[in-house]
């Protein structure tokens, strides 16, 4: 006889693991404590270094492990995406941790609503212990909503916290995180699918996100490079005109903060390509900067050493 368990959509929970021991058993406890159920846990272990094995013992004839060499997050999404089989996919963070209500109001949200093909909550900040943050240099505040038909809000931004995502599988099986945009491949991922499916948002804080010294933070430069890449598979694959003017103007910003970050790295043939990569939208501070990666290297380096002296004293006065 089927029971009312078994007649519920199965849920996967998605965690990729990388030096995280510390903190991973808060992590599985908090989802094999839903009252949603079943679960099936799918921990990829991304060739851990530390006490991975211990910290998992507890929780080991519950969840299923995946072994792989260090390969990113991203690859270790995938190899979780291609074991799992189940209706809907939750990811999670191996230092974050869930609500015990969280996946039974979304999958109710999704049940309710076969439109919507994604759902995500509002997340609490913690820290390495647990307790509540007000704020954090790591997540900026997020200033819009992407619920709805939100492809135009997520192309300015990524206000999603992928710990408080749960996702319908059959939208992933033709979909993989990129491996090759590290940074915002959570970023990507979204906007690909806001490109498919509508989204929806639980307005309650039922995801806790974790803020502490080890929270990876990309070089800027990098983070430039691969919103780039993201955007330039928007113009590829989008034909919305509002959506294709949202996706060039994000891609010229980050195209002019690479060419200053360059400029600032000393790296002047690197910033004069990206500089001349923005044309023709270049400010007066921009053209300044553009112009000066010509000059001779001594004759730049002594103009440049002269303003930021005087931008010193302008600054002390």
């Amino acid at each position: 006889m089927q029971t009312r368990a078994d007649a519920r959509p199965r849920v996967a929970a998605v965690i990729p693991c990388y030096n995280a021991a510390r903190h991973i058993g808060e992590a599985l406890g908090s989802i094999l404590n839903q009252t949603y159920q079943p679960i099936d846990v799918i921990v990829v272990n991304d060739g851990s270094t530390d006490d991975f094995d211990g910290a998992i013992a507890p929780f080991r004839d519950r969840i299923t492990v995946i072994e792989q060499p260090n390969s990113g997050q991203a690859a270790a999404r995938n190899r979780a995406l291609a074991a799992a089989e189940a209706t809907y996919v939750a990811f999670l963070d191996a230092d974050d941790r869930w609500h015990s209500e969280k996946i039974a109001r979304q999958v109710a949200t999704l049940e309710a609503h076969p439109e919507v093909g994604l759902v995500h909550t509002v997340a609490a900040l913690i820290d390495a212990e647990g307790r509540a943050v007000r704020e954090s240099l790591l997540l900026p505040p997020l200033t819009h909503r992407a619920s709805g038909d939100c492809l135009l809000a997520l192309l300015t931004g990524n206000v999603i916290i992928i710990s408080s995502v749960l996702v319908r599988k059959r939208l992933l099986d033709h979909e993989s995180f990129a491996v090759d945009i590290c940074g915002v491949e959570d970023w990507d991922m979204w906007v690909r699918l806001a490109g498919r499916t509508r989204f929806a948002r639980i307005d309650e804080p039922l995801t806790d996100y974790r803020v502490h010294e080890t929270n990876f933070s990309w070089d800027k430069r990098v983070m430039s490079r691969a919103t780039i890449k993201l955007m330039d598979g928007v113009l590829v694959r989008e034909k919305d005109r509002a959506a294709r003017r949202a996706a060039t103007a994000v891609r010229h910003e980050a195209m002019l903060e690479l060419a200053n970050r360059e400029y600032e790295s000393d790296n002047y043939l690197e910033a004069r390509r990206w500089f001349r990569e923005a044309f023709p939208g270049l400010g007066v501070a921009d053209t300044v900067r553009y112009g000066a990666t010509f000059l001779p290297a001594g004759v730049f380096t002594t103009a440049r050493s002269a303003w930021r002296g005087l931008k010193r004293v302008r600054a002390g006065g």
